[in-house]
Parts: C-alpha cells; sequence; structure tokens
C-alpha cells in the first residue's frame, strides 16, 4: 500500500492539474467603467445625483457597470483625471473600456431617461466614441449622428476652437448636406459656434451665434445655461442692440420657465440656471419687480419640493434655496 501512494499523489497532481482551466475560472476582463466627475460645490452634480437615485431604471442599468465618482476640485488625481478626458462641464457621465477608452459621454444635469437611454445604447454598441466620430464623413443617417455626437462632446469640454476647427477640417459637402439634413447637426454646430464666440470675447458674433441657439426648442433644458453665456458674452455690446435681443428672448424664457421650472413635475432636472439667468434678464431690461416677483415664485416652489421630500436626501434644494434667498436680496427693489 505504501508502494502505491506516491503514485496515487501523482495521479491526483496529474489530474488537479488538467483540470485546473476547468475548476479555477480565469479572471473575469475588467469591467467597464462609468465615472462621475463632479465637484463639491457643483449643484448641477447635486441634482443629476437626486433624480437619479430615484430612477429605478437608472439603478438597473448600473449594475452592468462599475461606478466611481471622480473629484475635479481635489486639486491632485481628479483634476489630472478630468483633463485626460477634457471634461468641462459639470457634471459629466464617462463610460470607458477596459484600455480606457471612451464609450460616451453625458454632460449636464440632464434627465434620467437621457441618462439611461444614452448608457443602454454604448453598452449594446461597446464602440468607442474615436471610432464613431470617424464616421462622421460619411453623408448617411449615422454619419450625422456621428457628426452630432462629436459636436456635443467638443460643446461638454467647453473647447468652443477645437470643436469649430474640427467642423472646419470635415469636406465642404458633408457639412453642407449635413447641416440642411439634420436639424441635430445644425443645433450643435451653432451651438460650437456660439460658445467659440462667447470664449474669444467677440460680442458680435456671439450676438449673431447666440440668437441661433435660443431661438433653437433643441436648446431644451440647457436654455438657461445659454442665455446666461449670452448675457456674459455681449456685456459689450451696443446697449440698445443688447437690449432688443433681451426683450426678445424673455417671452421664450418665461414659457420655458413655466414647463421645465415650476409644472409639477418640472420637465428639467436642474432649475437654477434658467431661473438666475431670467431673473438676469429682466433686471438686464431693468424691470427689477418682475425680476423679484419671479425669483420669490422659484422660493416657494422649491420650499415647498423640500417640504415634500420626506425622506430629506435631496442634496441640491437646500443649496439651490440660499442661492435663490441670496439672489432676490440683492435684487434692487423699484420705488
Amino acid at each position: 500500500m505504501s508502494r502505491l501512494r506516491p503514485t496515487l499523489r501523482a495521479l491526483a497532481l496529474a489530474l488537479a492539474l488538467a483540470l485546473l482551466p476547468f475548476a479555477v475560472p480565469a479572471a473575469p476582463p475588467p469591467a467597464l467603467q462609468l465615472i462621475e466627475f463632479r465637484s463639491a460645490d457643483c449643484m448641477a452634480c447635486d441634482a443629476a445625483a437626486d433624480a437619479l437615485a430615484a430612477d429605478p431604471g437608472w439603478q438597473r442599468a448600473l449594475q452592468r457597470v462599475t461606478t466611481i465618482t471622480v473629484a475635479t476640485d481635489d486639486g491632485g488625481a481628479g483634476r489630472e483625471r478630468a483633463a485626460r478626458y477634457r471634461v468641462g462641464r459639470l457634471p459629466t457621465w464617462l463610460l470607458i473600456n477596459a484600455d480606457g477608452e471612451e464609450l460616451g459621454r453625458v454632460a449636464g444635469a440632464q434627465t434620467p431617461a437621457v441618462f439611461s437611454d444614452a448608457l443602454n445604447g454604448w453598452l449594446r454598441n461597446r464602440s468607442t466614441a474615436r471610432s464613431r466620430s470617424a464616421r462622421a464623413v460619411e453623408i448617411t443617417r449615422d454619419g450625422a449622428a456621428a457628426l452630432a455626437e462629436t459636436l456635443a462632446r467638443y460643446h461638454a469640454s467647453t473647447d468652443g476652437d477645437g470643436g469649430f476647427a474640427w467642423w472646419l477640417r470635415l469636406p465642404i459637402a458633408v457639412r453642407g448636406q449635413q447641416s440642411s439634413a439634420s436639424p441635430e447637426v445644425l443645433h450643435w454646430r451653432n451651438r460650437i459656434e456660439f460658445l467659440q464666440a462667447a470664449q474669444r470675447g467677440n460680442a458680435l458674433q456671439a450676438d449673431a451665434g447666440g440668437h441661433k441657439v435660443l431661438e433653437d426648442p433643441r436648446v431644451g433644458c440647457d436654455r438657461g445655461v445659454e442665455l446666461a453665456r449670452y448675457l456674459d458674452s455681449t456685456r459689450a455690446l451696443d446697449p440698445a442692440r443688447r437690449r432688443a435681443s433681451l426683450a426678445a428672448f424673455r417671452a421664450d424664457a418665461e414659457a420655458a420657465l413655466a414647463a421645465d421650472a415650476f409644472a409639477e413635475p418640472p420637465r428639467c432636472v436642474d432649475t437654477l440656471p434658467l431661473v438666475i439667468a431670467t431673473a438676469d434678464l429682466l433686471a438686464a431690461l431693468d424691470e427689477h419687480a418682475a425680476a423679484r416677483k419671479l425669483l420669490a415664485q422659484a422660493i416657494r416652489v422649491s420650499e415647498q419640493q423640500l417640504a415634500a421630500d420626506a425622506a430629506g436626501d435631496r442634496r441640491a434644494l437646500p443649496k439651490q434655496l440660499a442661492v435663490l434667498r441670496s439672489r432676490l436680496a440683492s435684487e434692487p427693489r423699484e420705488d
């Protein structure tokens, strides 16, 4: 029996080695990583996080990826990672593969439906943003989608010069036909042009570009962001011309407030930019009473939302209320 033991041990070892690939599964490939870039003082980040946390569809989608949060205000690795991926607007959600390549991004406090649709699309396709961008030269529906997506990525990176330079490198035929055929391409082309003019401090071009953007219904929940950009970038414009433009924007801004901020539920996740930008527009028109009325209404709506927050887990609302009260306190009273 003792003579058989070494032989049995050898056989057992050989059998174990033969079965090793089956008995010990190989390590799974690195998971796709969904990165949330945010900062501590970013109220849009809090608003987006509050909306996503309450959305079952988003929670199901998150089960398919590894998620991490990167703080861009930590002064170290977070800022470096944001720079690597050219993150400009906060919050930005970025899906990357095992090689660190970008599959897609969503910037700004969008609705949970926008986030979920984008994430599910990336998970189905698994193509990189770079490979999709290469299709922008095709005069096809997919080419138009790639063109609009690439311009949107430049805009999310707040890179007006880079985005417009990329646009100009496309063949003239592509630019002309896709601008005519695809409202989405034209929308993002106009937003890149406006962003570039604002960043360069060209008030005349910003005025023209701002009209194109703000008169386009596709601006949607970004109206407040773009209206604030217009107000800031046209300060050097002839006062009469600027006042006429602001008066023309007023009706659309107030209509958007009714649907996007004060409806129940509001259509937009982050309503503060539109409220503040519209109040600033009214103040620029010397309609301080109207601005105060708007701010007071926004405070009442926010207080009602905060009172209805039984769980007390909505982080954005207390910060939003503080900003609104401060803005109201600074608004001059008309005699």
